[in-house]
């Protein structure tokens, strides 16, 4: 029997009309800024003025938001003691936020993190954080030119990065990347764990990036009023151009940089 002939018999057969998630964002940018956990409206007023301040200077207009965008303690299965844990304080903060991105970005690029997925679980899926958002620029027209939405927590870039707000998660900094990056063969630059660190896979063919974050970590309440071992958190982001990474954070000299 040709087999061809019996492959498509088959699948014929068995065929199924079901969708496959292949939808995710796939750029094609040189020169552009990622940063992530920015934790709204819990987010550090000064790191995202570095971010924006550096994204500026450097002439970088694309930039990447890679998940975390909101706190949403509001929606969380955990009784919030922030009393700044309110939808309303959340949705304002994005808009202050979205308003001083847009003066220096031309498009944004938002992925989902676990704590967006909370506004989805919270409402048994009738409301999704991608929903919510691409909601949000019917209101305003500036987002809405601007605001690229995906449904994904990951965005590769240029076929060599893959920007990641991955499920896995490890006390040891530079773990959960260098394991993408094996399995992925990319550079990784991973958020969610609130590291920041810089070092290349263990095969010495990838970057591995611990990217850091644009929150602010007094204004965490179950960080503040909980000892654990895990790593301190560290502030940082990203601007890669040409394909090549440069990592910012408590170890740059902001003075040197002209910025604050």
């Amino acid at each position: 029997m040709n087999i061809t002939k019996e492959y498509e018999s088959v699948v014929k057969s068995i065929q199924s009309n079901t969708i496959k998630f292949l939808g995710w964002e796939k750029l094609k940018e040189k020169n552009i800024a990622v940063c992530a956990d920015i934790h709204a409206p819990f987010h550090s007023d000064l790191w995202v003025y570095r971010f924006l301040a550096t994204a500026k200077k450097r002439n970088t207009k694309p930039c990447i938001i890679g998940g975390d965008m909101f706190q949403f303690d509001e929606f969380s299965k955990h009784k919030s003691n922030n009393p700044d844990a309110k939808f309303v304080t959340s949705m304002l903060s994005f808009k202050k936020l979205m308003e001083a991105y847009f003066k220096v970005f031309k498009v944004i690029y938002i992925s989902q993190g676990n704590h967006d997925d909370w506004l989805s679980i919270f409402t048994e899926g009738r409301i999704i954080n991608e929903d919510m958002l691409k909601l949000f620029g019917e209101f305003n027209k500036e987002f809405k030119d601007k605001v690229v939405v995906s449904k994904y927590p990951y965005i590769e870039l240029n076929d060599k990065w893959r920007i990641t707000h991955a499920k896995s998660y490890s006390v040891t900094k530079g773990a959960v990347a260098n394991k993408l990056s094996i399995k992925f063969n990319k550079n990784i630059c991973n958020a969610h764990g609130h590291f920041l660190s810089f070092g290349y896979s263990v095969n010495g063919k990838n970057f591995v990036i611990d990217l850091g974050g644009l929150f602010d970590r007094e204004k965490m309440y179950y960080v503040m009023f909980s000892d654990t071992t895990h790593p301190v958190w560290n502030n940082g982001f990203l601007v890669i151009e040409d394909d090549y990474p440069t990592l910012y954070g408590d170890h740059t000299n902001w003075k040197k940089e002209g910025i604050r």
